[in-house]
């Protein structure tokens, strides 16, 4: 998300530079607005790509663990559990970023009404983000806790103790922070849209 973060800089940094203070109506000239959607379409289509190979990639890694076989019950669940929360946020963010087309037409109007349809997708993005990483640390702690109660009423130990607490560690510092980074760039795409719904409003 961090480059849609910096895409979208990009976009704010556009209408306060002198191409907007030098239009005359108040707004980013058509040439700025139209360079603005070009940069946020090639984005939105790199992201996709990205997005899919990288949902294959982990995918097909994880259908081959499943396939060689697990040691346990809650090996299969946790990897089929990551494989469904995986390959439907990949799915999701592939459709969502493909769709992101171009102006459908030339004008201020058209640059405008675009980039607020791509506001829009990028938080659907972001939501479907913040869902990944609730999903994924449920997940993982709910395995975890069940772990910690089948070992203390078994009575048997954890057989990594070590690597057990460090990836717990590493969830626990992750996901939270994700989380986090992904909620200031939801905050940050909301007043772009603000903005660019008043742009639009000023021209009806």
């Amino acid at each position: 998300m961090s480059k849609e973060e910096s895409e979208w800089e990009n976009i704010m940094n556009s209408w306060n530079s002198e191409d907007f203070e030098n239009s005359g109506s108040g707004l980013p000239s058509d040439q700025v607005l139209k360079a603005t959607v070009e940069r946020a379409v090639k984005s939105s289509k790199r992201e996709a790509v990205i997005g899919v190979v990288m949902g294959l990639a982990l995918g097909g890694y994880i259908v081959s663990e499943i396939v060689a076989g697990l040691p346990s019950v809650l090996d299969y669940i946790l990897y089929c559990g990551m494989l469904t929360i995986l390959t439907s946020a990949a799915f999701f963010v592939a459709r969502l970023r493909s769709s992101s087309g171009r102006a459908e037409g030339e004008g201020t109007m058209n640059y405008l009404g675009t980039l607020l349809d791509q506001a829009d997708t990028t938080l659907k993005v972001v939501k479907m983000g913040k869902l990944f990483c609730l999903a994924v640390f449920c997940l993982l702690y709910g395995i975890a806790i069940w772990t910690l109660v089948h070992m203390f009423l078994s009575g048997h130990a954890i057989a990594k103790p070590g690597m057990a607490a460090l990836i717990m560690g590493f969830v626990t510092l992750f996901f939270p922070s994700m989380f986090y980074f992904l909620h200031k760039t939801q905050k940050s795409v909301v007043m772009g849209k603000c903005q660019l719904e008043s742009m639009l409003a000023s021209l009806r």
